[in-house]
């Protein structure tokens, strides 16, 4: 029971649930087909259903949540073709934001990249490992300006994250991320922007090749 002065908002128990419930899909522990009831949830969460319906809405609108009649809400399947699209619209905003981001590219951001390299080469977590990941490629597009760019390439990053934890579940290997960076490290201090994009744009469509190769599996376990 929290004191009144600091009672959590609707919105922000929306956001809680919305959360939780997104990193159950993305991470695996809710799979394609899970069903996801109303009442069971606001019963999990301790919370009314208004904000459990938010959250399901949300995560609707996100692909990440199938509304079925007379089946209600259920976590959707993994549909490569999606996730092809969604690879083709991340090398194109991420490739020019690259270009422009090594134009632009100041010592300290340089520094921090080198700094985050050092780190991916010792990591052995795959959450760590993404998440240094992320922080190293934000700080070569976050030049000064750059603002909705970086929005959208979080956004469609985060659109794309559930098929990169899945693609990890059958191909993790701990150093590739770190060789991957390295590479663009190096690139970017020759100041060479087009080889920084070239680079992600074969590093993204390779993930699609693993993606796609992990999914014919799955379906061949199911089919057994």
């Amino acid at each position: 029971m929290t004191s009144p002065q600091h009672q959590i908002t609707v919105p922000s128990v929306e956001n809680v649930v919305y959360e939780t419930l997104r990193d159950f899909i993305v991470g695996g522990e809710y799979l394609p087909g899970h069903r996801l009831h109303l009442a069971e949830l606001a019963t999990q969460f301790g919370v009314s259903t208004m904000p459990v319906r938010g959250a399901l809405a949300r995560l609707t609108n996100e692909g990440l949540v199938r509304q079925l009649p007379r089946r209600g809400a259920t976590v959707a399947p993994l549909d490569l073709a999606e996730y092809l699209e969604l690879q083709d619209l991340r090398i194109g905003i991420e490739t020019m934001a690259a270009r422009y981001g090594v134009e632009h590219l100041d010592d300290a951001r340089l520094a921090e990249m080198k700094r985050i390299l050092g780190e991916l080469w010792e990591e052995t977590e795959v959450e760590s490992i993404i998440a240094l990941e992320w922080d190293a490629y934000i700080a070569l597009y976050g030049a000064p300006g750059r603002r909705r760019t970086v929005d959208l390439v979080q956004e469609y990053g985060r659109l794309a994250e559930r098929y990169t934890r899945f693609m990890y579940g059958f191909d993790f290997k701990q150093t590739r991320a770190a060789k991957r960076l390295a590479q663009v490290v190096e690139a970017c201090e020759r100041g060479d922007g087009d080889a920084v994009a070239e680079l992600i744009a074969s590093h993204m469509s390779e993930d699609a090749r693993r993606v796609a190769g992990a999914l014919e599996v799955r379906i061949e376990e199911e089919q057994r």
